[in-house]
C-alpha cells in the first residue's frame, strides 16, 4: 500500500472527515479557552436517594457531602461535557469545595495541573508544592496545598479516568490548612465511576526550562490543501489516542520560561524525540480547562516537504486545523498570536 493510501486508510479508521481545502497560514488571533461561567442547571445532573449527585454524561457519582457541606449546587458548564458541583460557600470558619468533571482537549494530569496551578496563583496566591494524590495507597493524580493568602488557604487536586478529568478546588480559613487538605482528599475519595477508574499517575516531576530560541527566525506560513489536512488529522489523532492511554513523556519535554502572564494565561511545552532529540510536538496550553494548540510535523501525502500544522484541541475529541508553517514556529511567533 502506498504511503498516501496508508494515511487515508488510517484517517478513515479514526473517522476523520474533511470538506474542501484549508486556508493558508495561521489565524491572526487565537481565543483563549478558560473554565467557562456556569450556565445550568441542565439535565446532566441527578441526585440519588442518599443525596449523592450523579453526572450522567461521565457516568460518575460525587459524594453526598464534603466537610459536612451537603446538598451541593449543581451546574453544567458546557451541556453534556462539563459539570460542576459546589459544596458550601465562603463564610466565617467555613470550608467550601468545588468539584469539576470535564473532558479536556489534552487529558494529561501533569499538564492540567500546570495550568490549573497557574490559574490559582494568578490572583497572587503563593506557590505550593505538587505532590501525588493517592487513593488506597496508589497515586492517581496531582495535589497542591497552597500557603495562606489574604486569610484563605487553597487546595487543588486533579485526577483522570479515561477521557474524563476530575478537578477539586477547596478553600478555607488560613488557620485550618489541615481541614482544607482533608476536605480535598474527602472529595476525591468519594468519587465513584460507573465504568471508568482513576488512572495511575506517574511520579511528580518538574518540567525543565527550554533553551532560549531568540535567534530562531519566524517560520513562514504554508498553504494547505485537503490532503495536508488529512495528514495532520492522522498525526494528531494518533498523538491524542496515545496520551489518552498513557501519560505524556515529560522526561523529554521542556517549558518555555516567561510565556505565562496574568494577561496571557498560556504555557508553551516542547516535546523532543527520545532518540534524535529533535522537536516532534509543541503544545500551547490555554487557560485551565484543558484546551491547547497542538503543533506537529504533518507528513506530505504528495511527496513534498512536511508541513508543521497547528490545530486547536478542546473538549475531548474536538480538533480544528488553524494553519500551517514551513518550519517550527518560534516561541515569540506563537506568543504574537495572542497579542490583543
Amino acid at each position: 500500500m502506498s504511503s498516501r493510501f496508508a494515511v487515508l486508510a488510517a484517517c478513515a479508521a479514526v473517522f476523520c472527515a474533511v470538506a474542501g481545502a484549508a486556508a493558508a497560514g495561521p489565524a491572526p488571533q487565537i481565543s483563549i479557552s478558560t473554565t467557562p461561567e456556569t450556565k445550568g442547571p441542565y439535565v446532566g445532573w441527578t441526585t440519588g436517594a442518599d443525596g449523592a449527585p450523579r453526572y450522567a454524561p461521565a457516568g460518575v457519582t460525587l459524594p453526598a457531602a464534603v466537610a459536612g457541606q451537603a446538598e451541593p449546587e449543581l451546574r453544567d458548564l458546557e451541556k453534556g461535557s462539563d459539570g460542576a458541583a459546589r459544596y458550601g460557600a465562603p463564610g466565617d470558619d467555613q470550608i467550601w469545595t468545588s468539584v469539576y468533571v470535564f473532558k479536556p482537549g489534552v487529558a494529561d494530569v501533569a499538564l492540567l495541573t500546570l495550568q490549573a496551578d497557574a490559574a490559582v496563583r494568578r490572583a497572587g496566591v503563593p506557590a505550593g508544592e505538587a505532590q501525588a494524590a493517592s487513593l488506597d495507597g496508589a497515586a492517581v493524580g496531582r495535589r497542591v496545598l497552597y500557603p495562606a493568602y489574604d486569610g484563605i488557604v487553597h487546595g487543588l487536586t486533579i485526577a483522570r479516568a479515561g477521557p474524563w478529568v476530575v478537578k477539586v478546588r477547596t478553600s478555607g480559613p488560613a488557620g485550618r490548612p489541615e481541614a482544607v487538605a482533608a476536605a480535598m482528599d474527602e472529595a476525591l475519595s468519594g468519587v465513584r465511576w460507573d465504568q471508568n477508574a482513576f488512572a495511575p499517575a506517574p511520579a511528580v516531576t518538574t518540567l525543565a526550562p527550554c533553551p532560549a530560541d531568540g535567534k530562531r527566525k519566524p517560520a513562514k506560513p504554508a498553504a494547505m490543501d485537503t490532503t495536508d489536512v488529512l495528514g495532520a488529522l492522522v498525526v494528531t489523532a494518533a498523538a491524542a489516542q496515545k496520551s489518552a492511554e498513557t501519560p505524556l513523556d515529560l522526561a523529554h519535554a521542556c517549558l518555555v520560561a516567561g510565556a505565562y502572564t496574568p494577561e496571557r494565561p498560556i504555557q508553551i511545552v516542547h516535546f523532543a524525540d527520545p532518540d534524535s532529540g529533535r522537536r516532534e510536538r509543541t503544545l500551547v496550553l490555554l487557560g485551565d480547562a484543558g484546551a491547547a494548540l497542538d503543533i506537529s510535523s504533518s507528513p506530505s501525502l504528495q511527496g513534498g516537504k512536511p508541513k508543521y500544522v497547528m490545530g486547536k484541541r478542546e473538549g475531548g475529541d474536538s480538533y480544528s486545523v488553524v494553519g500551517a508553517f514551513k518550519d517550527w514556529p518560534s516561541d515569540q511567533q506563537i506568543l504574537d498570536l495572542f497579542k490583543r
